[in-house]
């Protein structure tokens, strides 16, 4: 069978305006382990305070934590879920696995791609939304919320007001991918599941820890997904950099659609 392949994700260069624009700050791999908690990395990681375009009074400060050299966040990138924030529950330790631990079986598969581009920018997608626009999602497929921010081009990309526009999720649209869908992986062309207004109204990704704490991966920062063609295709999510004790990495990701 002939299959249309698209790459998803974006090329990363030094010069790029993409994700981050963080300088490498380590020669080598910064681990997270029982020998060296996430608090001693924090304490060698350089932090970076930056204000949203609109907002001057809102300093934030970028974290370079645990990433290999360069930064894994940069550009597309593959989250797993050794991002958690405080303890975990009993029940949710099973969860806890670094990018080289998380199964290969659950980084590829079928993935429905769900159209949320009239969403403002900004804006939180909804459960309402995704029922709405996703009837075609499937229980236990990978899913792609295409925002329109990967059509922007490098000058919204580059730079903080492009976090500020990403459209992120609601708690309850979260809650309805994991329970009603069954979703072990969910991407976006945006920089972030979170919006800003959930940061500032939680105080932290609320979002990316709900999804951590039921072993979601995330992609970030995707591409083309508004040039795929079909609602559900075959989803390849990349190969990552094997690195143990590292949260995350750049990642290929691969579309593969049927022809007719």
């Amino acid at each position: 069978m002939l299959r249309r392949i698209v790459d998803l994700s974006l090329a990363i260069r030094p010069s790029s305006p993409g994700h981050f624009k963080i300088p490498p700050h380590y020669a080598d791999i910064e681990e997270i382990g029982k020998e060296r908690s996430r608090t001693e990395v924090m304490s060698v990681c350089s932090l970076t305070p930056f204000a949203m375009d609109n907002n001057p009074e809102d300093i934030f400060m970028d974290i370079t934590l645990g990433h290999t050299t360069p930064h894994t966040h940069v550009e597309s990138s593959l989250q797993s879920t050794a991002h958690f924030f405080g303890t975990l529950k009993s029940n949710e330790r099973w969860t806890r696995l670094d990018i080289s631990q998380y199964p290969l079986a659950r980084t590829v598969g079928m993935a429905s791609v769900v159209d949320c581009s009239d969403v403002s920018e900004g804006g939180e997608i909804t459960k309402e939304d995704l029922q709405k626009r996703g009837k075609h999602i499937q229980r236990g497929d990978i899913v792609l919320l295409y925002t329109g921010a990967c059509d922007k081009g490098p000058t919204i990309r580059g730079g903080d007001h492009y976090f500020e526009k990403t459209t992120g999720i609601t708690q309850e649209a979260a809650e309805w991918l994991v329970r009603e869908k069954d979703v072990f992986v969910l991407g976006t062309d945006g920089g972030s599941v979170d919006s800003l207004d959930n940061i500032r109204k939680t105080g932290f990704l609320s979002i990316h820890d709900y999804l951590f704490r039921n072993g979601v991966l995330m992609l970030e920062v995707l591409d083309k997904i508004g040039s795929l063609n079909k609602e559900r295709l075959f989803l390849d999510c990349g190969v990552v950099l094997k690195t143990p004790h590292i949260e995350d990495s750049p990642a290929r990701v691969i579309a593969l659609e049927d022809r007719e």
